[in-house]
């Protein structure tokens, strides 16, 4: 059988090889593009990209209209395909660049860094090598003078030299067609090269430079190509982190080659205390080869503290507030482990004081032992079935509240501890009484 080769292009325009196969890379341009579905369209829609993994990936737009996927993988570093930033080739270029977290259409979490210089693997940029299609961008701190390290994790960067047929990974990235919005598609590794992994999960253009992950949310590959026989996509790959690559990147992220092993995810984060504007959170201690050195706190998608022990207290809270929490362990080395499941919780309502007459009580209504009413600004409880029996005469109603402090009345009963005013003076009742007139009954003290 004879194999016709046919030239193979990356969509934004590079000529790379003679082959058999038609292979795309894509960086997004406003022009139509090949589609990366293999078969049936299995992406998803990241609803909430505030959570992990999916706030550490990036919108990465340039002045030409192009833009791709990238993922955060140091204080200001952000790692994506070579061959989204190739056209960032002078000042200008890179002055009208941005990147911005965790983009959700219209909305921008986390607002956009501007980008300070762009380096790529000399095996692209000198050879044209698809198996070194990789690159990191160095980004400006905000106008607050953060950097995107300080405002969503991290993701850590590991050597990852093998990934057995099989293993199960997911692609998140900002397609093409979904203006802006991040989807995700799930599925295996269909094969690997030394420096290459191909994979069935589906994608479209804009998608290159996203993270391709395990099912572990650990970063396995840089996503940069499409695979067609004939008209038939059948396959997407990407840049392996390993040999090169690795050693690319760890370079600009100064890694300590001693130690690349992240900390174990933190597991059975839990809350002990919540109040109406604080919380105590517990978690399990994580374990490193070079031991934890700290957790770093996230709340909603942000790093809001860090500790050196398995707990921490926030305060400074909304009342009635949901709010998701979430730890990160960063060991000796400074590596950092993948955030912890989120703890979703409310904090507490604010108690509310009852009002001098506040009632709820009602005659014509029926009430069985357990049933709570106020009355004049004072709660009570059924102790057993009653009705048309009024709260503070009757016996079958027990005060649960003193309540606010309200003029003394004879046919109603106190109990110790209730206040009245009598005669423009107030009293506290010593113990339960009724009928005793106070500043007359030594049952009542002035207060």
């Amino acid at each position: 059988m004879k194999i016709q080769k046919i030239m193979a292009f990356l969509l934004c325009g590079v000529t790379l090889s003679m082959i058999s196969l038609n292979e795309y890379g894509y960086a997004e341009v406003k022009v139509p593009e090949k589609r990366a579905i293999l078969g049936k369209d299995s992406r998803v829609k990241v609803t909430d990209t505030t959570q992990a993994p999916y706030l550490s990936i990036v919108y990465l737009s340039k002045g030409d209209g192009g833009f791709g996927s990238g993922t955060v993988i140091g204080k200001n570093k952000v790692l994506t395909a070579a061959h989204v930033v190739t056209s960032l080739k002078t000042s200008t270029d890179i002055r009208q660049a941005t990147v911005s977290a965790a983009r959700n259409g219209y909305y921008y979490p986390f607002g956009s860094f501007k980008i300070e210089s762009v380096d790529m693997h000399t095996g692209w940029t000198v050879q044209n090598n698809r198996d070194h299609d990789i690159a990191v961008v160095t980004l400006k701190p905000n106008a607050d003078g953060k950097n995107i390290g300080d405002v969503v994790p991290i993701i850590p960067v590991n050597n990852v030299s093998s990934l057995p047929v099989g293993t199960k990974g997911k692609l998140p990235g900002y397609s093409q067609d979904k203006h802006g919005e991040l989807w995700e598609s799930k599925g295996s590794v269909l094969s690997q090269t030394a420096s290459r992994v191909y994979y069935d999960m589906d994608s479209v253009g804009g998608t290159s430079g996203a993270p391709v992950y395990n099912e572990n949310n650990q970063l396995i590959a840089v996503h940069t190509s499409e695979y067609h026989m004939g008209s038939v996509a059948y396959k997407n790959g990407g840049s392996k982190i390993t040999g090169s690559n690795y050693a690319f990147i760890a370079k600009h992220l100064d890694h300590n080659e001693s130690d690349t092993h992240i900390p174990s995810q933190v597991t059975g984060l839990k809350a002990i205390t919540i109040t109406t504007n604080s919380v105590q959170l517990v978690w399990n201690p994580a374990i490193a080869n070079v031991g934890v050195d700290r957790y770093e706190i996230y709340c909603n998608g942000s790093k809001i503290a860090e500790s050196r022990a398995t707990t921490v207290e926030l305060s400074g809270l909304e009342t009635n507030t949901l709010y998701k929490f979430a730890v990160a362990a960063i060991d000796k080395a400074g590596n950092r482990s993948i955030l912890s499941e989120n703890l979703n919780l409310y904090t507490e309502k604010e108690a509310e004081t009852p009002s001098e007459n506040h009632t709820t009580w009602l005659q014509s209504k029926t009430y069985v032992a357990g049933n709570k009413v106020f009355y004049n600004g004072i709660e009570y409880e059924a102790r057993w079935w009653t009705r048309g029996d009024k709260p503070g005469i009757s016996d079958v109603w027990e005060k649960v509240s003193a309540g606010v402090a309200g003029v003394w009345e004879s046919q109603l009963a106190y109990s110790g501890g209730d206040i009245v005013t009598h005669n423009g003076t107030t009293f506290k009742a010593k113990w339960w009484n009724r009928g005793e007139e106070p500043g007359k009954s030594s049952v009542w003290e002035k207060i």
